[in-house]
Order: structure tokens, then C-alpha cells, then sequence
């Protein structure tokens, strides 16, 4: 019983930590310089433009519209996001009409106090609502929802096939889920011809793209994180995310994955984004070919895509 007891311990002690980091991370994301690859308006909306309707193509940043005009084209009674954070896709939800009602949970209190607050302010309330939950152990009603979305949520779960029989269960028949996923290799555990073309890029470029903007250095390597420095400093990050698709295709027949890379473009540009400027046409010169070797990686069978738009049907 003792023995018990202390996993018991162990297992709240580590989602009271999971909740705390992502209390302080809705902070971090306030902060309005670009650090990611994917806060580059370049990459958002050329080289990521790869979601097909219609004969078109549409930006990554657009998936949630993208899945309402190729999947849904009447309103939906009942949706859920899981992992939702400050309540942004909810309330997209809400108002591009793909549904009436919006359910959602979040780990951190932080978050779901204000996803709820901007909830009132926008006159929603009544339309959606964020309460804390921990997905790992989350039990959803049988049989309720038309949709349920996650936005870079499911690559921060352990318990995938507790969240998985979850959602199947979830759903209603015809129902869907819907994710903007990280599938790489989980804690981040990059292989070494992944680290390689970075490093050989990061040995290309000049110095005055590569200073890193958190700490005035120059970025000259990069070196992938230790599962013990993950396992310390963010427990739950991409901690089973090399498992996610495997678990769609157990629980669902009829899945659509659009993958988008991000192998080669996520780490190297980790830092050094705000660099490239997109005014100058060298900059962004230089920036179209590394997209373009990063598209490289995944059209010819290079390595597995790490980032996707999923949508699969029950």
C-alpha cells in the first residue's frame, strides 16, 4: 500500500510540475519576438502552403478553416479541444460556424482562467467553456461530440491509449478528430543525420543570421537535449509523440495526414528566425532554400515528417 501511495505521489507530483511549466508558458508566449521557425511569415504562407481544397492549396496557419471548408460544410452541435491553452481555437471554432458549442480543457489553471475571461469579454460564454483537466486521465462523456481538436496537445501526453479509447469512445460515428501535431521522434531524441544537415547548414550560413536573439551569441552547433535534461526541465514534451500515429491508426479507418516537415527548419532556426529579414531579398533567398531542403527531406523519403495536419474520421 505504501508503495502505491508513493507512485501516487510521484504521478501528482509530476502533473502539478507539467501544470506549473504551462502556467508560465502561456507568459512566455506573450512575448512578441520571433524565436520560432514558424513565426515567419515566409515559411507560414509559402512554404507552408499545403493544405489541399478545392484545386487549391491553403497555409498550415489556416487548418482549422481548411478542415470546416473540405470536411464540414454545415454547422456541427458539439466540439472539444483538448490542451486548448487561452481558448484561441474554441473560439475560432465558434465563430467560423463549424460548431455551436465548444468544450475544452487545459492542464494549467493559469490558462483556463483566461481562456475563460476572453470567453466573457468576446460574449461566448454561453458558447464555450474551459475547465482544467489532466488528458492523461480524463474521462470524456460516451457518444457526445461531432469533432474534437488538438492543437500541438497530443505530443505532451503518456497515457496515449487511456486519451485515445477516451476519444473514440467520444465521438459520435461520422465524428472526427482533428490535430496540428508534432509526430517526431519523442523528447526530441533527433537522429544523427538529422543533427548532421543542421549542423552542416548551421556551418553555411553567415554570422549575421546566426545570432541567436535570447542570448546576443552566435548559434555555430546545435546539439539535441539529454532525456534527463527533458525529463528535468519539461517533462512532458513530446514524451510518446513518435506513438501518436500509430494510436490514429488503431482507433481510426479513414485518416488524412498532411505532412509539413519541420525537420530540418524547427531546430535550425530555433533562435535565429528574427534575423532573416523580409525585406531584403538575400535573406529570403536563403531562407526559400533551406525550406526547400526541408521539404526536400520529407518529398524523397529522407526521414518521416515531424510536424502534421491530421484528420481522421470515425
Amino acid at each position: 500500500m505504501r508503495a502505491k501511495n508513493m507512485e501516487d505521489n510521484n504521478e501528482s507530483s509530476t502533473t502539478s510540475k507539467i501544470g506549473s511549466f504551462w502556467d508560465k508558458n502561456i507568459k512566455i508566449h506573450s512575448d512578441s519576438r520571433k524565436i520560432s521557425w514558424l513565426d515567419s511569415p515566409t515559411i507560414l504562407y509559402e512554404h507552408l502552403k499545403l493544405l489541399p481544397v478545392n484545386g487549391e492549396r491553403m497555409s498550415i496557419t489556416k487548418w482549422v478553416l481548411w478542415f470546416k471548408e473540405k470536411y464540414v460544410p454545415i454547422t456541427l452541435e458539439h466540439g472539444l479541444s483538448l490542451g486548448s491553452g487561452d481558448g484561441t481555437l474554441d473560439r475560432h471554432a465558434i465563430l467560423l460556424n463549424i460548431c455551436r458549442n465548444m468544450d475544452s480543457y487545459d492542464i494549467s489553471p493559469v490558462s483556463v482562467e483566461t481562456a475563460n475571461k476572453i470567453n466573457k469579454e468576446q460574449g461566448l460564454d454561453d458558447k464555450t467553456v474551459c475547465r482544467i483537466g489532466d488528458l492523461n486521465k480524463i474521462d470524456l462523456e460516451k457518444n457526445k461530440y461531432d469533432v474534437i481538436f488538438s492543437s500541438m496537445a497530443l505530443h505532451h501526453i503518456s497515457n496515449l491509449s487511456h486519451l485515445f479509447s477516451q476519444i473514440a469512445g467520444s465521438l459520435k460515428n461520422g465524428g472526427f478528430l482533428v490535430a496540428n501535431e508534432y509526430i517526431g521522434p519523442s523528447q526530441f531524441q533527433w537522429n544523427e543525420k538529422q543533427t548532421k544537415i543542421i549542423n552542416d547548414l548551421l556551418k553555411i550560413l553567415p554570422g549575421s543570421l546566426r545570432v541567436d536573439i535570447r542570448s546576443g551569441a552566435l548559434k555555430d552547433s546545435f546539439v539535441g537535449p539529454s532525456i534527463e535534461y527533458m525529463n528535468e526541465n519539461d517533462p512532458s514534451e513530446a514524451i510518446c509523440s513518435d506513438e501518436i500515429i500509430g494510436y490514429i491508426s488503431k482507433y481510426f479507418d479513414n485518416v488524412e495526414i498532411v505532412e509539413y516537415g519541420g525537420n530540418i527548419l524547427h531546430m535550425l532556426l530555433d533562435g535565429i528566425i528574427a534575423n532573416f529579414d523580409e525585406e531584403k531579398e538575400a535573406d529570403m533567398t536563403i531562407l526559400k532554400l533551406l525550406s526547400y531542403i526541408d521539404s526536400l527531406v520529407i518529398t524523397e523519403k529522407i526521414m518521416p515528417s515531424d510536424f502534421a495536419v491530421i484528420v481522421a474520421r470515425k
